[in-house]
């Protein structure tokens, strides 16, 4: 009876916090992540909208929000240059931006945001905001932020070179040539499936049926079709691709194979 209780006071203090950060998109990307809590060494995914866990959520919040740090800086940033009235408040009550931006002044002065903020931090941090707050890779960029903060929070050289800003826009740039990649090498993957045993464009053609295939303004080729003519030929993932037909495979093919 009494566990019972608790679990259901501890349900609803994270309703609270679920309610609570609804305009906070970023607290709410980083609650979604991943954390080890410091006193079992237990591994908690997704405390907040998972298996709900009150004590992994501490942790996450207090990992990033107990001290002035990137993730406090990121968080405030956003929040006040997303801050704006409705028009029927800008109409009838344009005094209340007044009040509003020395509330955000007042609070950046008391954490002495404005001594953290510097060009690197401000521009890294733009780019973390300009992601969907949504997307998975927003969290693992913040992550990668912030990791980059921790470990080069003495090196004041740092913010003149843009050393956190260059190393998560490499993060991005790094992240979605693998996942070409790995999308590029799944289709080659069910194209030699679809394809059973023909190696490329160049292995196992018959120049004056497989050439017939490819076609230009409706017209179709018979036999040897050299890649400098320029043909392109539809492939298994429904995509423009250089056609060949020739009688040999180069030597390179070959050596591939």
């Amino acid at each position: 009876m009494v566990l019972s209780y608790f679990q259901n006071i501890i349900i609803q203090l994270i309703n609270k916090i679920k309610k609570e950060i609804i305009p906070h998109p970023l607290i709410k990307t980083l609650l979604e992540g991943t954390i080890k809590l410091q006193s079992t060494n237990e591994v908690i995914s997704n405390p907040l909208y998972g298996t709900p866990n009150l004590t992994a959520i501490i942790e996450i919040l207090k990992c990033y929000f107990h001290k002035r740090s990137m993730a406090n800086f990121a968080v405030n940033l956003f929040e006040a240059m997303s801050h704006n009235l409705t028009e029927d408040e800008t109409r009838h009550n344009p005094k209340k931006i007044v009040e509003d931006i020395e509330k955000i002044y007042s609070n950046w002065v008391m954490k002495n945001l404005f001594d953290y903020m510097n060009m690197d931090q401000f521009f890294s941090a733009l780019v973390i905001k300009e992601l969907h707050y949504n997307s998975t890779i927003r969290r693992d960029v913040f992550h990668e932020a912030t990791k980059y903060a921790d470990g080069n929070k003495d090196n004041e050289s740092l913010s003149s070179d843009m050393g956190m800003y260059r190393h998560i826009t490499k993060f991005i740039c790094d992240e979605q040539d693998n996942r070409q990649l790995t999308a590029y090498q799944s289709g080659v993957n069910k194209a030699s499936k679809v394809f059973r045993g023909k190696t490329s464009n160049v292995s196992n053609l018959t120049p004056t049926e497989d050439a017939a295939a490819a076609q230009e303004n409706n017209k179709r080729f018979a036999g040897e079709v050299p890649k400098s003519r320029g043909i392109k030929t539809t492939n298994a993932r429904k995509t423009k691709v250089p056609y060949i037909a020739v009688k040999s495979e180069a030597q390179i093919c070959a050596i591939v194979r």
